[in-house]
């Protein structure tokens, strides 16, 4: 009888096996899947990144030269051997910044040919404060920190700068992050076009040097387009510099790339807002 009871339990644990087994290789099946999308998708898009991305930092200000501007280069180097080539020309404010308020009218005149050493530049660790940023304006922002890199933390303590971006006078495109909203949007409400609206000047007072912007154009993209964040990709095989497509496309040297998600006030955000600023004030690298 014993042996009876042994052979009906066997056969009822195999049913039972084989009851479960399909259901819990579709249940495997879908996480894998789930998995990988959102590998492919979500962690490895580099907008993601740019604002998501946990890493660890120091968050000290001691790489911000510019805190007590005594290790600032105070004068700018100055060619002298009649090679006008050194230093990327300034594009001069438009006529439509006339009504409004402007940076160059407080700041002193850039000397001709006048450029800043790169070896005076130096490096800023991750976490590190190296600029502040100012727009002009009623309610606008003053000396917001700005820090190198732009992950889940940093972006929490103010504006981020994107990893491989340009840093301002080395030309390109140098790319700044903040949320959008809330105590950590840092941008303030970006998307207004009376706050933001062309011509208006954006100050970044970094630790070599003072560098003023003004908007030319707003854009919103979906958050997988990386027009303005990605420097390089492959093209028919070769490496294309996208920063330089983008400077030749708005007529400058140097742009100021600012995003953040868009739009404010719902739980999902799949686009992004750009505000493209260009270089109208501060020395070139050299």
């Amino acid at each position: 009888m014993n042996g009876y009871n042994s052979n009906v339990k066997g056969a009822v644990a195999r049913r039972r096996a084989l009851f479960i087994a399909p259901f819990s290789l579709f249940f495997l099946s879908v996480f894998l899947v789930f998995s990988f999308i959102i590998q492919s998708f979500v962690f490895d898009n580099s907008l993601f990144k740019a604002v998501f991305a946990e890493a660890e930092a120091d968050y000290s200000a001691d790489g911000y030269i510019g805190k007590d501007k005594l290790l600032r280069p105070v004068e700018p180097e100055t060619e002298t051997d009649g090679d006008v080539s050194v230093a990327a020309p300034v594009l001069p404010p438009t006529q439509a910044e006339n009504e409004l308020f402007s940076y160059l009218d407080e700041l002193p005149p850039l000397k001709e040919n006048g450029y800043i050493k790169e070896s005076d530049v130096g490096g800023f660790p991750l976490g590190s404060m190296w600029a502040t940023l100012s727009v002009h304006g009623d309610g606008l922002l003053s000396e917001v920190p700005v820090y190198q890199g732009d992950n889940t933390q940093i972006l929490s303590k103010g504006i981020g700068h994107l990893y491989g971006s340009s840093f301002p006078g080395e030309g390109g495109v140098c790319v700044l992050a903040a949320h959008v909203s809330g105590k950590a949007g840092f941008f303030g409400n970006i998307a207004d076009g009376e706050m933001y609206k062309k011509g208006t000047q954006i100050k970044l007072d970094t630790a070599y040097g003072v560098y003023v912007y003004e908007v030319i154009h707003t854009e919103i993209l979906n958050y997988t387009n990386e027009k303005y964040v990605k420097k390089y990709s492959y093209r028919n095989g070769g490496l294309v510099n996208n920063y330089d497509k983008l400077n030749a496309q708005f007529g400058t040297d140097e742009l100021l790339a600012m995003y953040t998600c868009y739009p404010a006030g719902t739980s999902f955000r799949t686009q992004r807002y750009y505000l493209i600023c260009r270089r109208v004030y501060g020395y070139s690298w050299r």
